[in-house]
């Protein structure tokens, strides 16, 4: 495959707003207004023979009239597709291509994660910088030979990289990075190794992550109140942490594995949610313990089915919960501190992230749960 297929395109769009902006933020770019009807724009990408009909369609009957543009909604068509393809085009090579890492223990990159989720909270950068960065040196050890002993130069150096797109005034201090290491890499290593990163696959680090994809994506649910979309937004970050380690993800596109943690939300909703419990919930039956596990908004919203390939993702997931709940929530429970074998629990115990890690519906499991779950 031809590498110049893992670049996300400039976007043929007038607005030169959009145009400066990196390509990866694009959707950040899209006017408030377009949100208020979402749904009749997805409608739209997945009819692109009735484009024209439904955008005129979908003016007249928004809300907003006046700040709706024609231009607008085709600009969001045309950035959804660009993901859509940067998006399958990055998995290729991981179900393509043969592993091509070069003595690397295969339980050594679980290791080499949890170390770039340190130093993603030491450095200060975007949680999406780092799953970008996660991305990109998978993909490097699927597109070069890479030693055991380079291992975590590359993660340096995908770090260094996604974060440049993230944050494009951010400084790299290459000698304070390197005392972080204990000086095991000197500053030229990780230059070095940068440069042979874009000799790889080019100067723009446009990894596909499934945040971006979540971002519309959580539009689909119709039947979720505005409190219990915040909070699914949050289980979603904390979970799609979680899936980092497992190797197993790199197989799966990002629309995927976004979908598939829904799927997976849902079916925590259906069989845990404690709504009922509380004062508000005045003892009625919980509303979400009826709902479907994967309703026609949501496959009109992610374009994928209820299908075999969706639950054994969701699972994939569910098992990173279940680890988390052996090592960390217990160790919690028993010593009252972090975990030392599970960093992203002890980060989404930060009160910014709501203790999160600690909410009951994310850490009651039982084997009984991955067998419903595979068999839904």
């Amino acid at each position: 495959m031809s590498l110049i297929n893992l670049f996300i395109q400039a976007s043929d769009a007038d607005d030169d707003d959009v145009k400066k902006c990196p390509s990866e933020r694009l959707l950040e770019q899209i006017p408030e207004s377009v949100r208020g009807i979402i749904d009749k724009v997805i409608a739209i990408r997945l009819r692109p023979d009735r484009t024209s009909e439904a955008i005129s369609t979908s003016i007249l009957s928004s809300p907003y009239p006046p700040t709706i543009r024609e231009h607008d909604l085709c600009n969001f068509l045309g950035v959804m597709d660009l993901e859509l393809k940067l998006d399958s085009d990055y998995v290729q090579p991981f179900n393509n291509l043969p592993t091509v890492e070069f003595g690397i223990p295969t339980d050594f990159r679980p290791y080499v994660v949890q170390w770039m989720i340190h130093m993603h909270q030491w450095m200060g950068i975007p949680t999406r910088a780092l799953h970008t960065a996660v991305g990109l040196m998978d993909l490097c050890t699927q597109l070069q030979p890479i030693a055991c002993q380079d291992y975590q130069t590359l993660a340096m150096a995908a770090l260094i990289m996604a974060t440049l797109q993230w944050k494009p005034i951010f400084e790299v201090d290459f000698c304070k990075l390197c005392e972080i290491t204990l000086n095991e890499m000197a500053p030229q290593q990780i230059r070095t190794m940068v440069a042979s990163m874009r000799s790889w696959i080019g100067s723009r680090a446009n990894f596909p992550i499934p945040h971006q994809f979540l971002d519309v994506f959580i539009f689909g649910l119709l039947d979720f109140t505005y409190d219990m979309i915040k909070w699914t937004r949050k289980a979603c970050n904390y979970i799609f942490d979680l899936g980092l380690q497992d190797e197993r993800l790199c197989h799966y596109s990002a629309t995927l594995r976004c979908a598939s943690v829904l799927y997976l939300i849902r079916y925590i909703l259906k069989r845990k949610c404690d709504c009922s419990d509380d004062k508000q919930g005045g003892g009625k039956s919980c509303q979400y313990r009826n709902i479907p596990l994967w309703p026609e908004a949501l496959v009109k919203f992610t374009s994928h089915h209820d299908t075999a390939i969706l639950r054994r993702v969701s699972g994939i997931y569910l098992d990173a919960l279940m680890l988390t709940q052996k090592y960390g929530v217990k160790f919690y429970q028993r010593c009252h501190s972090g975990s030392p074998n599970s960093v992203v629990f002890n980060k989404y115990m930060r009160p910014e992230y709501n203790y999160i890690a600690m909410d009951p519906k994310l850490r009651n499991f039982t084997h009984l749960d991955r067998i419903i779950l595979a068999s839904a």
